[in-house]
């Protein structure tokens, strides 16, 4: 969605600001210390934030592209998340959220700043641009692989590990190519309860409700049984106008 983007700086010294089309892939190439990640890192600022930072030193703007109607709705499918127990939701209104956190926005007016960002950038980047933008840098290449929390099993997934637990096809792609590359099964370990951490194993999973630690196998069958009992009990006390 990103159509362009100007820098402060020209394509020699001296010469004047240069705007560079944002293509599918964009790749910045120089030696170290050239910029490559500052301009990266204020790129991601201005797509959360939906201007320029006042410490930026090497973006001047960026321009955005809108989508189509039935882009516009695909997409904010992706980020709707729904309201929290006991949460307000406001008539013509829709809850969005991401690891960057969660807010309530007019439906119809986030729809038009999908389809035309340029009419309020800031309200694009906020309420929608900055859910579906990461940025991968040094340090947080690394933090993928920290813990995550578990969250809410029966809510839409806000991580990474919370989609891989879920999704059976994503996750076994993620293991074929850890094992190519390091010769070890990538497995999304669940034993820490409200947790989810990633494991590397010796030897594959059996199926796809055991999980092997190194001092026992888990089966997953009883967490998703505490899961549903624990369900079973919050919706019978419920029933009988009792706080959860």
């Amino acid at each position: 969605m990103i159509k362009d983007f100007t820098l402060k700086f020209g394509r020699a010294p001296g010469a004047p600001s240069t705007t560079i089309p944002a293509a599918p892939v964009t790749v910045f190439v120089g030696p170290n210390n050239s910029g490559k990640s500052k301009v990266l890192s204020e790129i991601f600022s201005f797509c959360h934030s939906g201007r320029v930072d006042a410490n930026s030193k090497l973006l001047e703007t960026l321009n955005f592209s809108g989508l189509s109607d039935e882009e516009a709705a695909i997409a904010l499918r992706h980020i709707t998340v729904p309201p929290n127990p006991g949460e307000a939701q406001n008539v013509g209104s829709v809850f969005v959220g991401s690891r960057y956190g969660r807010q309530q926005v007019p439906h119809s007016d986030l729809i038009n700043y999908i389809k035309s960002p340029q009419s309020n950038a800031n309200a694009f980047c906020q309420w929608f641009l900055k859910h579906s933008t990461l940025l991968l840098d040094g340090s947080s290449r690394i933090g993928l692989t920290a813990d995550q929390s578990a969250g809410d099993l029966q809510q839409p997934p806000q991580t990474s590990f919370q989609g891989l637990f879920r999704d059976d096809a994503k996750r076994h792609e993620a293991r074929r190519i850890i094992f190519e590359a390091f010769g070890s099964y990538f497995v999304i370990d669940p034993t820490h309860l409200g947790q989810l951490r990633i494991r590397l194993s010796d030897r594959a999973p059996r199926d796809d409700v055991t999980v092997h630690t190194p001092n026992s196998r888990i089966d997953l069958r009883a967490l998703r049984g505490i899961f549903k009992i624990h369900r079973h009990v919050v919706l019978k006390r419920n029933s009988a106008g009792v706080g959860t």
